[in-house]
């Protein structure tokens, strides 16, 4: 992605979508856009309110590099899962609450989140 200006990303010899790269991978249109250019964070606007209080008006994609997940002294929302993937950590949570879960795709800050652990999950602004 370095070198490209723009993309053509075809699924099974269909073409998905294309566009200038920083625009698709920001703002893919679909789950399988998404998918093209790396993992991500597919959220509708119910499941951003409830993980991420925030009010979005589609579903739209959200990058590792946008997304916290830390530790938390007192949270609703626990880790089932934590897996390390090198630049990336996937994690698993459930809101206790909601009685709901999702799997994030987050770029860790720091020690790895053990299951049963608090923690906050927030848009990044950096």
């Amino acid at each position: 992605m370095s070198q490209a200006q723009y993309v053509v990303c075809l699924r099974e010899g269909r073409v998905l979508h294309s566009g200038a790269i920083a625009e698709v991978y920001a703002n893919p249109p679909t789950v399988e856009v998404m998918e093209c250019l790396g993992p991500g964070n597919w959220l509708t606007p119910q499941e951003a309110e409830l993980w991420l209080d925030t009010t979005i008006r589609e579903s739209r994609c959200f990058r590792p590099e946008q997304i916290a997940v830390e530790p938390a002294h007192i949270s609703h929302i626990v880790v089932r899962e934590s897996t390390f993937l090198g630049s990336i950590a996937e994690v698993e949570v459930r809101d206790v609450n909601a009685a709901a879960a999702y799997r994030f795709v987050h770029r860790p800050s720091g020690p790895h989140l053990q299951p049963g652990s608090p923690v906050s999950i927030r848009l990044r602004t950096e």
